[in-house]
């Protein structure tokens, strides 16, 4: 007879098949869950909104899968890329403007799923297109194949407010309807905190079959622990957590210590012995060692000594590969470098900017593109020496005003 925790992994395993880094149970994800099962059984086009990071592409390949479109493609694309080309920030193919390539799309997914990611995104002149092919199933008389997206469902995902893109004039309010007849709303992960421990197993799993290691559990102090943290980067930022903890535990329960980043943020109670058994090591470290007896306290908010920066560990490496051994976009692995940056210099945007060889501004743009403000503010609270609400709120309010007053130039 299977133990209880035995039964429980293969109930894991199962659920791993059906919705990958999402859990479904809980009362906060019913309603997903309900939906998402409709929607798998509908040809109409669904609209999934949520922040970023909350797993809308995970949702979207969930309900690919359960359709009766899952012996075709699902075919992903990023509708900043049409915008790019457009304005001539990316290159395209030969011949192949925004709309062929719009067409190209809808042609790999035949009898497929075509997800579009970051709909807000897509240029005006697209919108009118893509208006047409939802209404005739078809994308202008004018192109080569004007049957195209005949058996191709469409997934669109946002992290906008399209109701105020409509209102400022920069979406169509008939496409937003046309996309929105099957509207889901995928929360944040605050909001659903009665998920986590379940996604936090799930996300272990994985990493600790990759690693070859063993996990039963989560301990329960542990999941206490993730619970009081806000996540502002929700199920993505989740995960890297996770990562780490898994490469940093011994044994197979995942222990209160293996995140002791996030203790650190939430301001946890002092640490364990095991925790100052780890900071021991810390101190052992080559850049530790280098570190004067005046300089062990961090009072100035700009480092200017190699002892003073965050020490790097094994985790810090950044992976070309992503989990189904694919390479990352550039895009994920320059977020990741800039992520790793902010807190190997704890916040320090002008070190930062220094140290990637980029201007301030260039840094200030890309962290919002990002979504990495959080980042900075997490990292700025870790200064031991510095009023931590107000230093974040100040790179803060420096990055919402214009890159040139943010950066006195």
């Amino acid at each position: 007879m299977l133990s209880d925790d035995h039964r429980r992994l293969d109930d894991l395993a199962d659920e791993r098949m059906m919705f990958g880094p999402l859990s479904m149970r809980g009362e906060s994800m019913e309603r997903v869950r309900l939906r998402a099962a409709r929607a798998a059984s509908s040809k109409l086009p669904v609209l999934i909104e949520g922040e970023p990071g909350v797993g809308k592409k995970t949702l979207a390949r969930a309900i690919h899968a359960k359709s009766t479109h899952i012996s075709g493609p699902f075919v992903e694309v990023d509708c900043r890329v049409f915008r790019d080309i457009q304005t001539g920030g990316m290159p395209s193919s030969p011949g192949t403007d925004a709309g062929g390539l719009l067409l190209q799309k809808f042609e790999e997914a035949a009898k497929g799923t075509l997800f579009l990611e970051d709909v807000g995104a897509l240029p005006q002149s697209l919108q009118s297109e893509l208006l047409e092919s939802l209404k005739q199933r078809e994308i202008g008389t004018s192109r080569n194949n004007p049957s195209a997206t005949a058996n191709v469902r469409l997934i669109a995902a946002t992290s906008d407010d399209l109701i105020q893109l409509v209102a400022a004039g920069k979406f169509r309010e008939d496409l937003y309807y046309r996309l929105g007849v099957f509207p889901i709303f995928l929360p944040p992960l605050r909001a659903r905190l009665d998920t986590l421990e379940h996604l936090t197993m799930l996300f272990a799993i994985r990493f600790a079959e990759k690693a070859h290691h063993h996990i039963e559990r989560i301990d329960g102090e542990a999941v206490a622990l993730l619970q009081r943290y806000s996540w502002p980067g929700n199920v993505r930022e989740l995960e890297e957590v996770v990562a780490r903890a898994v490469s940093l535990n011994d044994g197979p329960i995942v222990t209160r210590e293996a995140f002791h980043q996030i203790g650190g943020l939430v301001g946890d109670e002092p640490p364990s012995a095991s925790a100052r058994s780890r900071q021991a090591l810390d101190n052992d470290h080559p850049a530790r060692k280098r570190q004067s007896p005046s300089s062990a306290n961090i009072t100035d908010p700009a480092p200017q000594h190699p002892s003073k920066y965050v020490p790097f560990s094994e985790t810090a490496a950044i992976a070309a590969i992503d989990s189904s051994g694919h390479m990352r976009t550039l895009d994920e692995i320059e977020a990741e470098v800039i992520r790793c940056a902010l807190e190997r210099y704890r916040g320090h945007l002008t070190e930062v900017a220094k140290r990637l060889k980029i201007g301030r501004t260039t840094l200030y743009r890309k962290i919002r593109s990002y979504g990495l403000e959080h980042h900075v503010f997490n990292c700025s609270r870790q200064l031991s020496h510095m009023a931590p609400a107000k230093a974040a709120t100040t790179k803060l309010q420096a990055m919402q005003r214009s890159p040139d007053r943010a950066t006195g130039t």
